[in-house]
């Protein structure tokens, strides 16, 4: 049983003062109200939520698709975020980013999302970085969770170096990077299509389709590793803004 040493009346009071009397937190611990039911990811989860007023916790995905592969991409990332409980999500296409901002200031995380073209990001997707500097200069996105995908017709078609752009452009916001932390598939004599993480990627989610099919030509695997990278971004999230809640208790 994981042991907390904040007691329900030391966390009340310092975060809930109209909204949870002392009985409300209490019902997170034992009978003795020293050790909490809940522990690790979802205690301080628990926590944080009652310190928003049970606001939920919100991942935005921005990304930009030629021919539609790369939005049937980003919809898994969201899906796999939303399956985790305290998590809402945005989906926003940079062609519309100039009412969306806002959004973005708001949101816990920011997952970035391109096809790979030419070996990099897409030039409309690149157009968001460069517009993004209004909110460099004032660290706008610092210590945000930042995560990336990409997609592309070739199996390698270079997307690594469209992962490094976007990881970079993350650092340059001072956000924090969460990769796929899966391991890599397809890649014994076991192995097969089917896999997950089949391209075997680390920083990111890649997808691949044939270049003369639709998006409804992505593997399902594909599309399964991308709700992967959105689980984890949604339950770092989660944690990182927990225990930094918890932290300042």
């Amino acid at each position: 049983m994981c042991k907390n040493t904040k007691r329900p009346e030391e966390v009340h009071a310092r975060y809930y003062p109209d909204n949870w009397d002392n009985k409300s937190i209490s019902s997170l611990f034992i009978p003795d109200a020293t050790y909490p039911r809940l522990c690790g990811v979802d205690f301080v989860t628990t926590i944080f939520n009652f310190k928003r007023g049970t606001a939920m916790t919100t991942v935005a995905v921005v990304y930009h698709s030629g021919y539609g592969h790369t939005a049937e991409v980003a919809k898994a990332v969201a899906r796999g975020a939303a399956g985790v409980d305290g998590i809402d999500t945005r989906l926003v296409r940079v062609e519309d980013i100039e009412k969306h901002w806002q959004d973005l200031d708001e949101a816990d995380a920011i997952v970035f999302g391109a096809p790979t073209y030419m070996g990099s990001a897409s030039a409309p997707f690149k157009a968001f970085m460069d517009a993004s500097s209004k909110v460099w200069f004032t660290q706008g996105w610092k210590d945000k969770i930042a995560a990336g995908f990409t997609h592309s017709g070739s199996q390698s078609g270079d997307k690594f170096n469209s992962l490094v752009q976007l990881f970079t452009f993350a650092m340059q916001h001072g956000m924090v990077w969460v990769g796929l932390g899966l391991m890599p598939g397809n890649n014994s004599s076991k192995g097969s299509v089917n896999d997950l993480n089949r391209l075997g990627g680390f920083g990111g989610s890649m997808t691949q389709s044939a270049v003369d099919q639709g998006a409804e030509a992505i593997p399902a695997s594909d599309l399964k590793t991308a709700e992967e990278l959105g689980r984890r971004v949604a339950r770092v999230t989660l944690q990182f803004a927990g225990e930094r809640a918890l932290a300042t208790a």
